[in-house]
């Protein structure tokens, strides 16, 4: 109830309210409103973020940036897994660059390379990581694509979603084209129900790559659906083994 009447605020109302309830609450988290950028900063224990959009910034940082990065790193299971300084750590749908974040919480200098198609995301993303960061879509190969935008929920995708507030062409790329003869610690998918053709698009590259790990929730399209089976299946087929699943 509070997070929605907390979104009839914008700009530094909304900043202020959210930070006298944290306040309340004894949490660390502060939000402040760069007038001259127009963008959100989330604030804790000297680590700070640039946001867009403020119902998504209320689901990932209302607990705090902390919090956040440790949800993620067991969203992803990264336990499983041992990274060293230099490993190349892909991020597909990389929004503002919180999974970024999970690799300087524990002190490693990766390689960073992001992808994310929507520009409010990506400038912030460009601020709060270090790395070669794209504003490109992935697909299966390279295409004049609708893009459907749903900042707000961070559901912007390539399959038409449930709500979008607009749509717009754009030209997609493939991990193929872009990512020929590196070798790839963790590819890390976030594509919002287009995981399927987003790996379709890295068939060629898949020999380079060590681990993946993807999000394959229920997203994909109007109805939904999840992408766990097709992805499961492609990659089993592709000499890939499946050491966990997190439901």
């Amino acid at each position: 109830m509070f997070r929605k009447f907390l979104l009839h605020f914008t700009g530094a109302y909304f900043c202020k309210i959210f930070n006298i309830k944290n306040l309340i609450n004894k949490k660390k988290i502060r939000f402040s409103f760069d007038s001259s950028l127009k963008k959100y900063i989330a604030k804790e224990n000297g680590r700070k973020l640039y946001f867009i959009h403020r119902k998504q910034a209320l689901y990932a940082y209302n607990a705090g940036i902390e919090n956040r990065i440790i949800n993620l790193s067991n969203k992803y299971m990264l336990e499983k897994l041992k990274f060293d300084d230099g490993d190349i750590i892909v991020d597909v749908g990389a929004n503002v660059g919180d999974f970024y974040q999970c690799f300087t919480n524990i002190g490693v200098n990766i390689n960073y390379i992001a992808f994310e198609p929507s520009t409010p995301e990506y400038l912030c993303l460009k601020t709060n990581t270090k790395g070669k960061i794209h504003n490109k879509a992935l697909w299966k190969s390279k295409k004049r694509i609708d893009f459907f935008s749903a900042p707000e929920t961070a559901d912007s995708s390539l399959i038409k979603p449930e709500g979008y507030d607009k749509v717009c062409i754009i030209i997609t790329s493939t991990l193929n084209s872009l990512l020929a003869k590196k070798k790839i610690k963790l590819l890390k998918v976030e594509g919002e129900g287009a995981e399927p053709e987003i790996l379709l698009g890295a068939k060629k590259i898949l020999n380079n790559i060590e681990y993946i790990t993807a999000d394959l929730g229920y997203e994909r399209g109007t109805k939904k659906l999840s992408t766990i089976e097709a992805v499961t299946n492609f990659l089993l087929n592709n000499n890939f083994n499946l050491i966990k699943f997190n439901r």
